[in-house]
């Protein structure tokens, strides 16, 4: 008994040498995981390179430059980006432009509401892609009448789409042949001449028309 006594004392004795820090409660009385209501608007992605439907002679290279919002609505407690993907055609899986730290252990600059990214993207094929931009953001909203917390996550995404064309021009000359003509047969002002040109994948067949026509033009003028 003695001994039981002595202990209690000890204890008595350290408790009331120690400083305790305050700890602040939490004002929630119910914690919640719900879908994003209705009244939030998603994240918001702009993309500003590569430009829509643009074609680019860069050796398979472009600079993805976007910048991402997060959910908003009027009554959030809370509103932040966690996850910020992007994803090229020809890529087999998504490349991380941004991630949280450990839920356990951030600052408030860990859940950013704005986020910027300038991202150098090579080893790109030639042909028509698209680069699809994935964003997750959260936030937390409370019913004060009955001390409920509600978090939620939301999705949002865009696409956007190019052409990589690295293939320089040819001209082809199809008519007049590379020979020599005797003056009877040497192509008039008024013979068509006709080019081949292939730019990139696709080629164009002309009959310069439009050539002949200037050239009268021209004849004309000089004439009156």
């Amino acid at each position: 008994m003695k001994k039981v006594v002595a202990l209690l004392l000890v204890f008595a004795l350290t408790a009331s040498s120690t400083s305790f820090l305050p700890v602040k409660a939490n004002p929630y009385m119910y914690h919640e995981s719900v879908s994003a209501p209705a009244f939030v608007k998603p994240p918001n992605i702009t993309i500003s390179s590569p430009r829509e439907n643009a074609f680019y002679s860069t050796n398979g290279t472009i600079t993805l430059s976007f910048n991402v919002t997060g959910p908003d609505a009027p009554n959030l407690l809370t509103k932040y980006l966690s996850t910020v993907d992007y994803k090229g055609d020809w890529m087999q899986d998504a490349e991380h432009a941004y991630r949280t730290k450990n839920f356990e252990e951030y600052t408030p600059d860990d859940f950013p509401f704005f986020l910027e990214f300038n991202l150098n993207i090579t080893g790109i094929p030639d042909g028509k892609h698209s680069i699809i931009i994935n964003s997750t953001g959260g936030g937390g909203y409370a019913d004060m009448n009955t001390l409920a917390w509600y978090n939620f996550d939301v999705v949002a995404n865009k696409v956007v789409s190019f052409t990589i064309d690295s293939t320089p021009p040819k001209i082809t000359l199809i008519h007049p042949q590379n020979e020599n003509y005797e003056t009877p047969n040497v192509p008039s002002d008024s013979t068509p001449i006709v080019l081949a040109a292939s730019i990139g994948s696709a080629a164009v067949m002309t009959a310069a028309g439009l050539l002949v026509y200037w050239k009268k033009r021209k004849r004309e003028a000089k004439v009156s």
